[in-house]
């Protein structure tokens, strides 16, 4: 494999003017012009991915589906821009989409066939852990939607807690907001001290890890699912991912290690030995599945700032 040359002072820049960790909650990250139209911008990584697809999960469905839904793709230094988005549009999910031609920038080579994210709305880094933020924000409306009478929070209560609960499970400082921090922005900046740098760096490996197991073991899930359970195969999976001891194994096999190790884009993740998540079975996915149909439905309530109502069932 080839290192990929990445312009040093550029990536600095970066990460000294946008993604130093911060808690920004949802939809203070769009810029808006004299119409009222938003932008959503930020950055997709597992290593950067350039060419991969991002949209608006405006169907609430966990995939690009365009038309109708807005969608771009990344830049070569995989960054993202939606335009001229309606002020509903950018309150729903993103996903982003590995497709033919996508590229890892930190190998060079061709990522992973299969490999998707989702984030939550106003989310300007979308990775393994926005992904499992905007599942556990699913999560918690499945939650609600159980309770006599309905009870759930809005999304940006949703989000908040969700991303400040990921941050405490994770040991992260608090206000550490995984839907906008960019560790290999963080990583590669030089001014940054070692100990934020020795973090950031561990926590990209963590996701590179994380990113591993959701396109290895996605395959096997949806062997498991019934035709029309795809997303509900993809979601059943992602329930099983253990972030915390993910991040724990990559410490405890780099407390060794020195930063430039770290640091490094083509570090071996296959020498953290962790365990495989559990592949989902039929039964998870079909549970997934029934929780489905009322929850993605749930989004359009939330998005106008209605109180979900529940009653319908199935995906």
């Amino acid at each position: 494999m080839t290192k990929v040359k990445k312009d040093a002072v550029m990536r600095n820049l970066i990460a000294a003017a946008v993604f130093a960790p911060l808690v920004v909650l949802a939809g203070c990250s769009d810029s808006s012009n004299f119409l009222g139209l938003k932008t959503s911008k930020g950055v997709v990584y597992d290593g950067y991915l350039a060419g991969a697809k991002v949209c608006v999960d405006e169907i609430t469905n966990r995939q690009c589906d365009d038309p109708p839904e807005p969608a771009t793709f990344t830049d070569s230094e995989g960054g993202f821009q939606l335009t001229a988005l309606t002020p509903e549009q950018a309150r729903y999910p993103l996903v982003a989409e590995v497709v033919p031609g996508t590229i890892d920038l930190d190998t060079g080579l061709l990522a992973p066939a299969g490999l998707k994210y989702l984030a939550p709305a106003g989310s300007t880094a979308i990775s393994a852990f926005s992904t499992i933020i905007q599942i556990r924000i699913e999560n918690e409306i499945a939650a609600g939607l159980d309770l006599i009478p309905v009870s759930v929070p809005t999304l940006a209560v949703l989000k908040a807690n969700a991303i400040a609960a990921l941050a405490t499970e994770l040991g992260l400082p608090s206000g550490t907001d995984l839907t906008r921090y960019d560790p290999i922005a963080v990583k590669n900046n030089a001014s940054r001290s070692p100990a934020d740098r020795t973090t950031a760096a561990q926590l990209h490996i963590a996701n590179r890890i994380l990113s591993a197991q959701i396109a290895e073991f996605l395959p096997l899930a949806l062997a498991n699912a019934d035709p029309g359970e795809e997303s509900a195969a993809y979601a059943a999976l992602l329930n099983n991912l253990d972030v915390s001891q993910v991040l724990a194994d990559v410490q405890a096999a780099t407390a060794g290690a020195t930063l430039n190790d770290l640091i490094d884009p083509l570090f071996d993740i296959d020498t953290v030995p962790t365990a495989d998540p559990a592949v989902p079975t039929a039964g998870e996915i079909d549970d997934q599945f029934f929780n489905d149909g009322n929850v993605l439905r749930a989004f359009a309530s939330l998005i106008e700032g209605n109180p979900p109502i529940t009653g319908a069932t199935g995906g």
